[in-house]
């Protein structure tokens, strides 16, 4: 299931749609349940932890996320008909061995996308994205605040 699919790219949207349909081949259910993120949502996101209360969950500022990109899905499997949000949680110190994140991975990575649980720092297990070859910065020049996309 992925919520908001008309806020992607094409041409990510169709790798997520391609990656959903891959996963639930191999009986692994996933629940997409962020897709854009509006700069205003990545500010308050970014400001919890710091200047507003809850723990820190992201360390990008706004146009710094490839969320505001349209690039990039936070995911979860779902399991017994529930999501398991067992490993939303970021940083966490063991990479998740549950085998449907091992296919989640599997199937993203044939697809080309990033999972940010890969990360030296700040992992983030639910984190899916793709770049489509640039950096944020590269993104931030050409698609960022005060450009006309």
């Amino acid at each position: 299931m992925i919520r908001h699919p008309e806020t992607l790219l094409p041409f990510f949207r169709a790798k997520i749609e391609a990656w959903v349909a891959a996963c639930e081949a191999r009986d692994v259910e996933l629940l997409v349940y962020c897709t854009y993120r509006s700069p205003a949502e990545q500010e308050a996101l970014y400001a919890q932890g710091r200047s507003t209360s809850g723990r820190i969950v992201t360390n990008a500022r706004p146009w710094r996320s490839a969320h505001q990109y349209r690039r990039a899905v936070d995911a979860i499997p779902i399991v017994n008909g529930k999501p398991d949000w067992s490993y939303a949680d970021i940083n966490r110190d063991q990479v998740p061995d549950e085998h449907w994140w091992a296919v989640m991975v599997e199937e993203a990575e044939k697809l080309g996308l990033e999972w940010a649980g890969h990360w030296k720092s700040f992992r983030e297990y639910v984190h899916f994205q793709d770049l489509g070859g640039q950096t944020i910065a590269q993104l931030y020049e050409l698609e960022g605040p005060g450009t006309q996309v």
